[in-house]
């Protein structure tokens, strides 16, 4: 008995090359340098700091600081702010605080992370909702987002998720 193959199927070398064409210019990579080889580069292990930003500008009472331990994971995340809060009928006032948040998982040189924890405030239970986007960039810089919910107060005024912009570096 004889068992015969398909001939194999040939590309034309101009599709090929208008293929990879168009995969460089959406910022594609193809072939076998695709995989782990163009991995992103680790984050500097160490100690950061930095500030909330306001209108632009770094605030002067607002601070944020966390430790990057064995260049994958963001501990010790703390913030000082003032929350915004609301009271029945019209009444607006400040309520500074400092917040703590869980270890978080860096993961191609970002941060997502969303927790939930129960807090006292003013002698009543409540429970705490935050989210921390994090980007860390060459040189030791970070960028992000914090957004912060309990009870009636929050990060900022306005529709959630409330973000406030940070930056901080590598110390």
């Amino acid at each position: 008995m004889v068992t015969t193959r398909p001939a194999p199927v040939r590309r034309p070398a101009a599709l090929v090359t208008v293929l990879a064409l168009v995969a460089s210019v959406l910022g594609l990579v193809v072939g076998p340098s695709a995989g782990p080889a163009h991995a992103a580069a680790p984050v500097a292990s160490g100690k950061y700091a930095g500030t909330l930003v306001e209108d632009g500008a770094a605030s002067a009472q607002e601070w944020v600081r966390f430790r990057v331990r064995k260049n994958k994971v963001v501990t010790g995340f703390k913030v000082q702010l003032w929350l915004q809060c609301y009271s029945y009928p019209n009444t607006y006032y400040q309520l500074p605080a400092v917040v703590e948040a869980p270890k978080a998982a860096i993961a191609g040189r970002r941060v997502d992370h969303v927790w939930t924890q129960t807090i006292t405030l003013d002698g009543s239970v409540e429970t705490l909702e935050g989210r921390l986007q994090l980007r860390f960039r060459k040189g030791g810089k970070v960028t992000g987002q914090l957004a912060v919910d309990v009870a009636n107060c929050a990060s900022r005024l306005g529709e959630a998720p409330y973000w406030v912009p940070l930056r901080a570096r590598r110390r």
